[in-house]
């Protein structure tokens, strides 16, 4: 397997070839065309590629704006982050990054088609030889600040440097003139706690007798009337209680991404106990109707004859369709690649 896992849309594969070539001239391994061996499966293959890789670089493009369309792209990149691999975002043209997928700058590589000094391909270069060596990508795909940014920060700093020096001019002048002052006028030095009389001391004992003394006078006289007498202990608690912490609802299930050996799409639900089937054979969907009639634990969908179980527990979506042949009863049709609960 490869060094890098390199992320894409098939669609792209021409816009994508030149970062493939310049990475391995650089000697680079990279898993890029996705072939799958003889006897393997697709997720397989992905999941072999994904654990050999030391760094993931996933191309976005106009085509992976559409999430049912490029619902395999972000299996990929969900999967490689739940692997804690580094990920380096690239731009193959001026697009949209889907939302939750832009916490990393992406390098622009807009109309790039090969040249090695490019500083955006230089970039991209240097984070993926630092993952491969184990090291933090850091700033290596993300915006640098110019010369003269820097340089307006020395002088921000120089500056609060010297506005502080000036404080604490200005606070010892006052200090020593107040002291000065002080002892011109004969009030001598002030005097401390041990010079001050017990005369002059504020009386800080109790009026209240000791607690003991309280608890026998109590006996004595019998229960206590007044409000001074009863310490705080003994007054009932008569704030009002705090109000409960809303529950929040419970999470729905809002996507299903799937996959066979011929499609990969997605179920969306548009609710109103609706959902709509996209893959890349359907792209305009197709509407499903939420029923009650399967088990407790899956989500069933109809429409017509057709019925399809989605069973996120074993990631396998069933389906049954009295009027095709072969499908009398529920049998597994896509497996489950990821879902999202909203």
């Amino acid at each position: 397997m490869a060094d890098v896992f390199l992320s894409y849309k098939s669609e792209d594969r021409e816009l994508v070839a030149p970062l493939a070539e310049a990475l391995e001239s650089e000697g680079v391994s990279v898993w890029w065309d996705k072939k799958i061996a003889a006897g393997g499966t697709w997720r397989e293959t992905i999941t072999d590629a994904l654990a050999q890789a030391k760094v993931v670089v996933v191309a976005w493009s106009k085509r992976t704006e559409d999430s049912a369309a490029a619902a395999w792209v972000f299996n990929e990149v969900d999967e490689a982050q739940r692997m804690r691999l580094p990920l380096i975002p690239v731009q193959l043209e001026p697009c949209s990054i889907p939302l939750g997928y832009r916490h990393v700058q992406a390098a622009n590589l807009s109309g790039w088609r090969g040249a090695p000094d490019h500083a955006e391909w230089q970039e991209v270069l240097s984070g993926v030889r630092a993952a491969i060596r184990g090291r933090p990508i850091g700033g290596a795909v993300r915006r640098r600040r110019s010369a003269s940014a820097l340089r307006r920060g020395n002088d921000i700093n120089m500056g609060g440097v010297l506005f502080a020096l000036a404080g604490l001019v200005v606070a010892l002048g006052l200090g020593g003139y107040w002291g000065w002052t002080l002892l011109a006028s004969g009030a001598g030095p002030v005097a401390s706690a041990e010079n001050i009389s017990m005369e002059d001391q504020p009386d800080t004992s109790r009026t209240a007798p000791p607690p003991a003394v309280w608890a026998r006078a109590t006996l004595d006289t019998g229960p206590v009337t007044s409000a001074e007498d009863v310490s705080m202990e003994d007054r009932p608690d008569t704030s009002p209680a705090a109000p409960p912490l809303p529950v929040p609802p419970p999470a729905v299930l809002a996507r299903v991404t799937f996959y066979n050996d011929v499609y990969q799409g997605e179920f969306r639900n548009i609710g109103e106990r609706t959902w709509m089937e996209y893959n890349q054979h359907m792209p305009n969907g197709r509407r499903w109707r939420e029923s009650d009639q399967c088990a407790t634990d899956r989500v069933c969908l109809i429409d017509g004859d057709a019925i399809i179980e989605i069973d996120t527990a074993s990631n396998v979506i069933r389906y049954t369709d009295s009027g095709q042949p072969g499908y009398p009863t529920p049998r597994p049709y896509y497996t489950v690649a990821g879902t999202i609960y909203e």
